[in-house]
This record gives C-alpha cells, sequence and structure tokens, in this order.
C-alpha cells in the first residue's frame, strides 16, 4: 500500500439541527430540534477514538455530520485537517466510512469483495498485479486468511460468521488506504471475544498512523481499555473528552467514584449517565433521586450535593465539563493541533471508474451470482419447464376437438394464458430479486463504487438474454403440446411475440421495484396494477364494450398487445372459419395492423425501462446527504440554541 498521510482531525463549534415533523405540524411552522449542541474537539491520527453515550446522546449523529453522511439537516461549525480549513466534501475525500449494519452482495466471497474495492475505487493506472498485493495485504491485515474463499452470505445462506462480516466491511473502505476511517458501532451484534478482535485490529491500524473513529455502546473492560481517547455524550453535548486513562479519575473528582473491579464504561452508564437503579428513589414532588451519600461516596464530597434530581445531576456534570477546565483544556489543545500546520494534499480525490470498467466488473458479478445462486436456478429452471409442460398438457391436441367452438375456446384460452404467464412469471420474479438486492446496491452506490447507469446496463445486459432463453424454452413446450397451426412462420411470430411481452414483464417487474424499494411493499402493489391490465386485455370484456372511463387502460396494457397478436397469428388462416364467421373481427381484434400493435409493445417496453432507470437514478440522489452545513468562521459566531430559538429537544 502507499504511504498513509497522516491527519488530525478538528472541529470546532459545531451544532447540527433537524425539522420537528411533529412540533412543525402542531405549531404550523418551521420548528428544529437540536441534535448536537455546540461542540468542539479533536481525532488524533495514530490514536483509536471512541465516541460513547446512552441512546439518544448524539453519538452517532456526531460521526455521521463529520464524515458526511447525515441524510438531512442543517449543520454549523468549522472543520480543520492538519491546521487547514476545510469542508466536509474534502474530509469524505480522505475518509472511509463502515455503516452498522454490513449490506455485503451474499454470494461474494471475501476476496471477490476485497478485490471489487480494489478494481473501481483504485486508480486506472494501479495495474492488477499490484491491486492483488494489496488485496492479500489487507486479508492478512484483518486475519481473514483462513475465509479467504468463502462466501458471504446471509440468514438463510450460510456464509462468513458476524465478527468476519465486519472485518470484510472494514476492508472494503480501508482498501484506499484513506487517512481517516469511521465506524458506527462495528462491536453490535458480537460476542465478547469477536468484538474484542475487530477493536483490536482497529487498534492495529490506527497505530499505522491513521486516524480511526468509532461509536462504542457500553464496551467491556477489555475493549474499554484498548481505546486511546474517549468522547463522551450526552443530551448532545460533550460531557469528557480525553485519554481513557484519565477518565475514571475525572468523574471521581465530581463526586462519582468507581468501585475497585468494576468495568468503568458500565460505571459511567449505570451510575453517571443512566442511574436506573434508583427508579423507584422519588421525592414529594415526583423527582427522581439520585443519592450519592452513601459510603464509597463520602469521602471528601462535601462540595457535591447528598441528594439530586436527575435534571439537576445532568445539569451538574454538563457544567462540570465547562468549571473543571476540561472544556478550555479541549480549546486550546484544538488551538494546538491547528497552529501546527502539516501536510494536507487538497488535491486528493476519490477515485471514479468508467463506464467501461463498472460495466465488464458488474456484468461478471451478475453472471457469478445467478450461477451461485443455485435455488433461483433451481426455482427459474422449475418455472420454465414445468409452466411450459403444465399449459401444454392442459390445452393438448387442440384439433382433436369435435366442436369448433370448443375448439375456439380451447385456443382462446390456451393464448391468453400462454400471453399473461410469460408477462407476470418475468415481472414476478425479477421484482423480488431486485427488491433484495436493492439495498446493497444503495450502499455500494452510495459509497463510490459505480454509478446507477453502470449497474442498471450491466444488469439488464445479464437479465435479457436469460429471460430470452427461458421464454423460448416454455413457448416451444406450449406451441407444440397445444398443436397451433404447424407452420415455421407462425411458430417464430408466436415465439416472437411472446419474447418482447416478456421482456416487457421484466421491465415492469424492474419498474416496481425501483418504486416500491422493499420486497413486501412490491409484491402487494404489483396485483393492484397487473389486474387491470389483465381485465382490459381483450379475453374478459370486448374492447368494444370497455365504459368510456376505463378505456384509456387497454391501451397501455401490454398483456392486450401480446394477446391480440398471438390471437391474430393462430387463427387467422385456419380453414375452418370463413368471412362471415371471422373470430379476429368478432373479437374486435381487427381495429390494429400487427406492426402498429408491435411497434406499440416495444415502446411501452423501452419506455419502462427508461422510467425504471430514472426510478433507480431518482432512489440514490434521495438516499444521499442533504444536509446544508453552514461554517461559524470566528470564535465570535458561535451558534447557540436560544439564538436560533431552538428547543433542546435530543435524539440519536
Amino acid at each position: 500500500m502507499s504511504k498513509i498521510e497522516s491527519l488530525d482531525l478538528v472541529f470546532k463549534n459545531l451544532s447540527y439541527f433537524v425539522k420537528d415533523p411533529v412540533e412543525s405540524k402542531n405549531q404550523k411552522k418551521e420548528v428544529k430540534k437540536t441534535i448536537l449542541d455546540n461542540l468542539t474537539g479533536y481525532f488524533l491520527h495514530g490514536r483509536l477514538t471512541g465516541i460513547m453515550g446512552p441512546s439518544g446522546a448524539g453519538k452517532t449523529s456526531l460521526m455521521e455530520v463529520i464524515s458526511k453522511q447525515s441524510k438531512s439537516g442543517e449543520i454549523h461549525g468549522d472543520f480543520f485537517l492538519n491546521g487547514h480549513e476545510v469542508s466536509i466534501k474534502n474530509i469524505k475525500q480522505v475518509s472511509g466510512f463502515v455503516f452498522q449494519d454490513d449490506v455485503i452482495l451474499r454470494t461474494m466471497t471475501v476476496y471477490e469483495a476485497l478485490f471489487m474495492s480494489a478494481t473501481l475505487k483504485l486508480p486506472g493506472n494501479v495495474q492488477f498485479r499490484e491491486k492483488t498485493n494489496i488485496v492479500n495485504e489487507m486479508i492478512s491485515t484483518l486475519h481473514l486468511n483462513k475465509c479467504k474463499d468463502t462466501i458471504v452470505g446471509d440468514s438463510t445462506l450460510k456464509g462468513l460468521s458476524g465478527g468476519e462480516r465486519k472485518r470484510l466491511s472494514v476492508g472494503m473502505e480501508m482498501i484506499t488506504n484513506p487517512s481517516i476511517i469511521f465506524l458506527d458501532e462495528p462491536t453490535s451484534g458480537l460476542d465478547t471475544y469477536t468484538a474484542y478482535s475487530l477493536i483490536e485490529s482497529l487498534k492495529n491500524l490506527a497505530l499505522t498512523g491513521r486516524t480511526v473513529i468509532c461509536t462504542i455502546h457500553q464496551p467491556s473492560s477489555d475493549i474499554f481499555r484498548l481505546f486511546d481517547d474517549m468522547i463522551l455524550l450526552n443530551h448532545g453535548k460533550i460531557v469528557y473528552e480525553g485519554p481513557v486513562d484519565n477518565i475514571v479519575q475525572y468523574f471521581d473528582s465530581l463526586g462519582y467514584k468507581c468501585p475497585q473491579y468494576t468495568n468503568p464504561s458500565d460505571f459511567i452508564f449505570m451510575n453517571i449517565l443512566n442511574p436506573v437503579y434508583l427508579i423507584n428513589n422519588n421525592d414529594e414532588n415526583n423527582n427522581i433521586i439520585v443519592d450519592q451519600s452513601d459510603e464509597q461516596n463520602n469521602n471528601n464530597r462535601s462540595s457535591v450535593k447528598p441528594r439530586l434530581t436527575i435534571q439537576e445531576k445532568d445539569d451538574l456534570i454538563l457544567d462540570s465539563y465547562k468549571t473543571s477546565g476540561m472544556e478550555e483544556n479541549v480549546k486550546k489543545k484544538c488551538n494546538e493541533i491547528n497552529s501546527n500546520v502539516g501536510q494536507y494534499s487538497k488535491k486528493m480525490k476519490k477515485f471514479k471508474p468508467k463506464f467501461g470498467k463498472q460495466f465488464k466488473f458488474l456484468f461478471k458479478r451478475h453472471l457469478k451470482n445467478i450461477i451461485r445462486d443455485k435455488r433461483i436456478i433451481r426455482l427459474k429452471m422449475g418455472q420454465t419447464f414445468g409452466l411450459g409442460v403444465i399449459i401444454g398438457l392442459t390445452f393438448y391436441n387442440i384439433p382433436g376437438s369435435d366442436e369448433r367452438q370448443t375448439r375456439e375456446q380451447d385456443r382462446n384460452g390456451g393464448l391468453f394464458i400462454s400471453s399473461f404467464s410469460q408477462v407476470l412469471l418475468p415481472m414476478i420474479g425479477t421484482l423480488a430479486i431486485f427488491s433484495s438486492e436493492t439495498p446493497v446496491i444503495m450502499r455500494e452506490i452510495s459509497s463510490g463504487y459505480y454509478t446507477p447507469v453502470g449497474y442498471y446496463f450491466s444488469k439488464i445486459a445479464i437479465e435479457i438474454p436469460f429471460q430470452i432463453l427461458s421464454t423460448f424454452i416454455s413457448c416451444t413446450i406450449i406451441y407444440f403440446l397445444s398443436h397451433y397451426q404447424r407452420k415455421a412462420t407462425k411458430y417464430l411470430k408466436f415465439i416472437g411475440i411472446i419474447e418482447l411481452g416478456a421482456l416487457c414483464g421484466l421491465s415492469l417487474g424492474l419498474s416496481i421495484a425501483t418504486i416500491a424499494k422493499d420486497v413486501t411493499l412490491a409484491l402487494q402493489f404489483a396485483p393492484f396494477l397487473v389486474i387491470p391490465l389483465i381485465l382490459f386485455s381483450g379475453l374478459f370484456i370486448n374492447s368494444g364494450s370497455i365504459p368510456p372511463y376505463f378505456t384509456w387502460i387497454q391501451y397501455i396494457s401490454p398483456i392486450k398487445y401480446m394477446y391480440q397478436e398471438v390471437y391474430k397469428n393462430e387463427f387467422y388462416g385456419l380453414d375452418e372459419y370463413d368471412d362471415s364467421s371471422d373470430p379476429i373481427e368478432k373479437m374486435n381484434f381487427d381495429q390494429l395492423s400487427s406492426v402498429i400493435s408491435i411497434v406499440i409493445l416495444s415502446i411501452i417496453t423501452l419506455f419502462l425501462y427508461f422510467f425504471c432507470y430514472l426510478m433507480l437514478f431518482a432512489s440514490i440522489k434521495n438516499s444521499l446527504s442533504k444536509a446544508k452545513y453552514v461554517s461559524s468562521k470566528s470564535e465570535n459566531n458561535i451558534i447557540k440554541s436560544n439564538e436560533l430559538n431552538v428547543p433542546l429537544l435530543y435524539n440519536d
């Protein structure tokens, strides 16, 4: 790997406000709530810094604000890298962010996931051999050698353990060798030993000169001691910032002595931030009381009130951060860091791969994903052959019926179900698969691995050939078992029309999936959209009998054009019908020529593919940060909540 550019990060006068929809609605004007309230602090290179606090304290918000991951809100403050004032965009260019949930394509192996990062995030002048060396080095650094060729997996597909997945997520961000790495509660869901191993790995990464920052929720004592520095938050404000070694001594000076053999983080949470063990200890005004008069707190505690309400205790701890001199020391430390102006590559930018590289890599990945997901392959083959045989045997040997009316009914039903099924199956199948992939797509695009256009074209480039093949097999079985007209031109036209309709069904499924995003919602929405298209396709109600207010639906129904054309293809030229009993005229299918119907069906299909891309692009754009950043510029321009008339409401 290239040499790491060590960076010290300083933030000053940092406040974060978001809109409160409930209060805004009640007061009929925009009301903001304060998430972070005028924070100043630092993160040093070569040190592992933890951000700790109870739920709702603002720890995740602090990290998301600094790393440009906040989705909305208004942010005030100034940021510095090695003494240079920078924007949040600059910080994002030199940092990596590991989310709490590990969203990785389940069929990829550890090596493939890391190699994806190397391929799509490293500059084009980095040779293949060098990329391979970088990936192997990262695997060794994060102790992933034993699971190098293991797939990621998920709840239904056995793969990596929780700790291995988390280390892989770290590795994918570390491939570009960022100077700063943010991690949102990396130990969440891990057992104690696995959590310790992960934090130890992060400690080792910090020792290489990186700035490593992570939120942590009530770590074990062994994990707690691995951290170099700690920022402790409560109610959106800092109550402690500095070395971990000094945290016990600091709270001891405030009258909160940590008992011997007690985990400091447990003591802080249970006795300082969340005194839940005294929940039933109320005064006459029903205020919760914190009792500090026990024996362990009696020595030299004359300056501390023996009995405090929760509010008084919180105010005491928050005020002590200022009155103890800690806040002033932190500000002096920040000024000291900024005064030692160091090197900072302002032109440093994250590499964006070209479309060709994105398409090539993602096409191969989609192909591997299909091949490795045996359940999908079995289901697809079962649908292709099974449905073809069932429909074919149901309408087997139609010409063998004695009565013309029976033969007409059988042909009609067979042609309709052939059309309808080849729209419905690709739509539902694609809808379910695409919706399940959506979280991975969103995460990877927002992380800069590829663009929406690169993903979309590689996706349809692999899906369309598979759909064409499966439709061809299924419809061939149906055609010959049903004994439709034995003419090559009739057969080829039947296949062509159904293939076009199947591609339309594929595009319809993709469109619904991008709109609904969630697979459950998509499956609920699909019938509402499809049933009207079936109803006005020409079978259940004659085109000339449709009520005027619903007439327009038939013109946007791909099933109508499919069914109409395969019907005309089969019934035209049958010897048993003469001009007086023309079934095509009876069904009112003689209003449009075959050329116009096929052109309209093609336009609907192309429009849906284009619409799907627009919805995907809009979803990605909507998921990106829309937070507004405002620089305070000077110490005299500190943003305070009361100056903005912002209520002090807190949420993490």
